[in-house]
């Protein structure tokens, strides 16, 4: 692992946790009826999907590690770049079915890394 690697991994983690802790015992109702979650939300995406980005740019043996990397930066793009068109219902099945396997797997890599 390179020597900025284990920051973004960091920041992948980070974002990624934060992301599920407010998810947690929650619907996709509350994410679309609360303009401030959904924001949150968003941002803590666009710097998991940025983290994941400069991982794979920097780093491509360990970000090939993480399986939901390379959806994570393309998420990113579309948070970014096509805002008004966001599918959040979309966004709620990433939260609930890929956030927590790249979670995990940013971590045990900063475990290996001995971070």
């Amino acid at each position: 692992m390179l020597p900025r690697s284990p920051k973004l991994l960091w920041d992948i983690h980070n974002a990624a946790e934060w992301i599920l802790e407010w998810a947690e015992g929650k619907s996709v109702a509350e994410l679309l009826n609360d303009d401030w979650s959904r924001l949150s939300v968003e941002r803590l995406l666009e710097i998991l999907g940025e983290a994941a980005r400069r991982l794979r740019d920097y780093d491509p043996e360990t970000a090939d590690r993480l399986d939901s990397l390379n959806q994570a930066i393309a998420l990113r793009n579309i948070i970014a770049h096509q805002y008004d068109g966001i599918d959040y219902e979309r966004i709620w099945e990433i939260i609930q079915q890929h956030l927590p396997g790249l979670r995990d797997e940013a971590l045990a890599l900063l475990e290996e890394a001995d971070v």
